[in-house]
């Protein structure tokens, strides 16, 4: 969600878009966001990650938990200004919310246990 409005191809725009009858959302990927959508739809707090990290994020339009999680490796590397220093922040940060970079969504076990 960026500034009040669902990013459409994002898991929460899927879900809400369900909500909301405009199309189709496989069951698998409902229920998952279903578990983890008080996390998983979390903006990123500023005071739990560097205020660095934080606007590098924000600037790429990477707002929420969810948005966080789905990055690889790769791609968080690829953004400029996170190097692995950054990135095992970034890692520490979404393992304190029960979650992990790489993230599929639709791979979420349905008896996720939230912390």
């Amino acid at each position: 969600m960026a500034n009040g409005v669902v990013l459409h191809g994002t898991p929460e725009g899927h879900y809400l878009g369900y909500l909301a009858g405009q199309f189709h959302v496989p069951r698998d990927l409902m229920l998952a966001v279903d578990e983890i959508g008080p996390i998983w739809n979390t903006n990123i707090h500023r005071s739990e990650i560097d205020d660095r990290i934080y606007w590098v994020l924000d600037k790429k339009k990477i707002q929420t938990n969810g948005q966080l999680a789905m990055k690889t490796d790769r791609e968080l590397l690829d953004i400029k200004g996170i190097a692995d220093g950054s990135l095992t922040q970034i890692k520490d940060y979404l393992k304190a919310k029960g979650l992990t970079i790489g993230t599929n969504p639709r791979k979420i076990p349905l008896n996720y246990d939230a912390k």
